[in-house]
């Protein structure tokens, strides 16, 4: 498992492969972050590659989510639970009105 990272350029980049992501270093990555990031798992080969086209063109940065990492493993009930009640209230008509909000 990698973490694919778009930059500006639209290089797609892999690190921490096959490691454990620490807290210190979660911490780090994210306050080095200039837009949004996506948690990303992991994904069957043929949808993570087509996964990964989109993510770049989006210019999106993807920090690394080990497998089977106890620290993160609640990250995703947490995180969507949070997100979901966010989104609940919100209306967007089109999609230029979900990148302006």
């Amino acid at each position: 498992m990698g973490a694919v990272q778009a930059e500006r350029k639209g290089e797609l980049l892999l690190r921490n492969r096959q490691n454990t992501l620490k807290t210190a270093t979660f911490i780090f990555i994210l306050s080095q972050s200039k837009g949004p990031i996506l948690f990303h798992d992991n994904a069957q080969r043929h949808v993570l590659q087509m996964t990964l086209q989109k993510l770049n063109e989006l210019a999106y940065e993807t920090l690394p989510y080990p497998a089977y990492s106890p620290d993160l493993s609640s990250t995703d009930y947490h995180f969507f639970k949070h997100l979901d009640n966010f989104l609940q209230t919100k209306v967007f008509k089109n999609q230029p009105a979900i990148k302006c909000k």
